[in-house]
């Protein structure tokens, strides 16, 4: 009896070996083999043979883009915390509401298994800093017509810099303003303004 169960037991370990040695990676992944414990190597698309028990498999999609709103969300609840981030101050000490857009792809899937942690947060959290000490630098009216793609060209190249310390893997494929306008309460004043300039 003792036997028999020893069989089945070596036949039920055969066989979650064997269906378990291969894996298929994707065109637009690549995956990250860990072998117990430590990185092993990279496997590109296609099928893959791995040892069971030993290999663990990590898929990493490094050809999908990534969006992350500013200032602006679709859902009620990030309403407010977007209007927050929104809120800038400008160089001549105006207030300006700016709303961007960032996109960006893992573009080494080793680091961004190993390295990475928090990921949105990270980069949340740089590139609202980032667009706030690129717009801190420059006047409301400038902001509001002629340098919105220097803005985005600037604050994308700072907020890269900053990320590629945090070496998570990750490239900023884009970042465009959406809207730049001045503070509901002020527009009037901005208006008259514009139109006295004008005048």
């Amino acid at each position: 009896m003792k036997k028999l169960q020893f069989i089945i037991l070596i036949s039920i370990l055969l066989l979650y070996g064997g269906l378990n040695s291969f894996y298929q990676i994707d065109p637009s992944q690549q995956g990250v083999v860990v072998r117990l414990g430590a990185f092993s190597h990279i496997s590109a698309e296609g099928p893959h043979f791995k040892i069971p028990f030993a290999d663990r498999v990590y898929k990493v999609a490094v050809t999908r883009i990534h969006e992350m709103r500013f200032g602006f969300n679709k859902d009620k609840d990030s309403q407010e915390k977007g209007r927050l981030e929104s809120l800038m101050l400008t160089g001549d000490l105006n207030v300006a509401i700016v709303e961007w857009v960032l996109q960006y792809r893992i573009t080494d899937p080793k680091k961004f298994i190993f390295h990475a942690e928090n990921v949105e947060k990270n980069i949340r959290d740089t590139s609202i800093s980032v667009m706030r000490r690129v717009v801190g630098d420059k006047l409301v009216s400038d902001i509001l017509t002629t340098d919105r793609v220097k803005i985005a060209n600037e604050a994308q190249k700072i907020t890269q810099e900053v990320l590629n310390k945090f070496d998570m893997g990750i490239t900023i494929t884009q970042l465009n303003l959406r809207n730049v306008t001045p503070p509901e309460a002020v527009k009037p004043a901005f208006n008259e303004i514009n139109i006295a300039k004008q005048e």
